[in-house]
């Protein structure tokens, strides 16, 4: 059973658009997840209810295994911790160029994505954020990159190189 709330005196509302879940708070919207079964491919709308899109929040997705592809909007700022973790079918995500923040976790233990694609305004590769990430060949890291987090590629067994740029000064442990 789904249950839409409703806090008026907070300003927030969790609500679902067709099957799609969403928290507003202050005319900003952040999508909570998906209930019920998905067919394979979703799209996170830049806009719901006229209200603009910034966030996917963590644990959005959350071993959710029939996801298979997602294409996220332009206008999208924020990646939610673990927001696709173990997401074992998920073989092809698109993040927008306004993606500003992938936190840690992210993309974890999603053992069927081949390539991932990061956008240029990203400037830290989050810790563990492709971590088990068997299948994943191809990973660039954007020229603004200056950090990169304590295993974010371990366990991506199918990834032969990384090419890393002269801006990064820091790399954790087991990256």
């Amino acid at each position: 059973i789904y249950r839409t709330v409703i806090m008026v005196a907070a300003l927030s509302a969790s609500i679902a658009r067709g099957q799609l879940t969403y928290h507003i708070t202050n005319d900003i919207v952040t999508i909570t997840g998906y209930s019920g079964a998905i067919t394979g491919h979703i799209d996170i709308p830049s806009v719901i209810d006229g209200k603009d899109v910034i966030s996917i929040g963590g644990n959005a997705f959350n071993g959710r295994t029939d996801l298979t592809s997602v294409a996220i909007a332009n206008g999208v700022n924020n990646i939610g911790q673990c927001a696709f973790l173990g997401c074992t079918s998920l073989t092809n995500i698109v993040i927008p160029a306004s993606a500003t923040n992938m936190e840690f976790y992210t993309f974890c233990e999603c053992i069927s994505l081949q390539n991932l694609e990061v956008p240029t305004n990203i400037t830290s590769i989050a810790s563990c954020l492709v971590l088990g990430c068997s299948s994943l060949s191809n990973f660039v890291i954007p020229e603004n990159v200056t950090s990169i987090g304590s295993f974010a590629f371990g366990s991506c067994t199918n990834l032969s190189s990384i090419r890393i740029p002269e801006n990064v000064t820091s790399i954790e442990a087991g990256a």
